[in-house]
C-alpha cells in the first residue's frame, strides 16, 4: 500500500505537467476560434495564467494530496470538506443565501468540474480498485476507500487552484475546460498504479 503511494506521488508532477500542457493547448485552440474578440482575449489571459502558475501548481499538488488523503482517513466526524469543494447538492438554501454571488458560481464551477472528473475517469479506476482494496486488507473492492479515487485527487487540485492569485475567471476557465482533460490523465495514472500493483503480484478483490 504504501509504495503504492509513493510510485503515485513519484508520477504526481508529470500527471499535472501533462494536464497543464493538454489544457493549455485546448484553451489556445478555442481563442483561435473565438469570434467575439472579448472572449478570445479571455481564453488568451486564462492561458497565460495557467502557464504563469505552472509550477506552482505542480510543486504543490503532491502537498495538497497528501492533505486531503489524511482529512480523507480521519473519522467522519473530522473530515468534512471546506464549502468550496463540497458537491452542489450539499449545500442548503441557507448556506447558499449567506454566500454572495462570487462563492455560489464558485461552488458551481467546483460541484461541475468534480462530477466531471469523476464520469471522465471512472473508466480506468475499476482495476486499480480492486488492487488497492486487496492491499488494504479486504476481499471485496472498497471503492471509497481507495486514497486516489478522483472525489480525493479533485478535492485536492481545487484547493490548491483556489489559492492562485489568479483571475477567477481563468480560474473558471481551467476547471469548465479541464475536467475531461484530467480524467483523461488520471485514467493512463490509474492504469499505471494498477500495473505497478500487478508487478508486486497484487490480486485484485472481488466486485460484489
Amino acid at each position: 500500500y504504501q509504495a503504492c503511494l509513493t510510485e503515485a506521488f513519484r508520477q504526481c508532477p508529470q500527471l499535472i505537467r501533462r494536464w497543464i500542457t493538454a489544457l493549455s493547448e485546448a484553451l489556445y485552440e478555442r481563442s483561435l476560434r473565438a469570434s467575439v474578440p472579448a472572449e478570445k482575449r479571455q481564453l488568451q489571459l486564462a492561458v497565460s495564467a495557467l502557464k504563469s502558475s505552472q509550477s506552482v501548481i505542480e510543486e504543490g499538488f503532491s502537498v495538497e494530496l497528501t492533505r486531503a488523503i489524511a482529512e480523507d482517513t480521519r473519522s467522519a466526524a473530522a473530515k468534512k470538506s471546506s464549502r468550496a469543494t463540497r458537491s452542489l447538492s450539499s449545500i442548503s438554501f441557507d448556506e447558499l443565501e449567506l454566500m454572495g454571488d462570487d462563492q455560489v458560481q464558485e461552488a458551481m464551477d467546483d460541484a461541475r468540474f468534480q462530477q466531471q472528473l469523476l464520469a471522465a475517469a471512472d473508466a480506468g479506476l475499476a482495476g486499480l480498485a480492486a488492487r488497492i482494496s486487496t492491499v488494504q486488507g479486504s476481499r471485496v473492492v472498497q471503492a471509497d476507500r481507495n486514497p486516489l479515487r478522483p472525489e480525493i485527487i479533485s478535492r485536492a487540485l481545487l484547493a490548491l487552484i483556489r489559492q492562485l492569485p489568479a483571475d477567477p475567471d481563468a480560474r473558471a476557465r481551467w476547471l469548465t475546460h479541464g475536467a475531461q482533460l484530467l480524467g483523461n490523465e488520471l485514467q493512463t495514472f490509474y492504469a499505471s498504479l494498477n500495473d505497478f500493483l500487478a508487478g508486486q503480484g497484487v490480486k485484485p478483490a472481488a466486485y460484489g
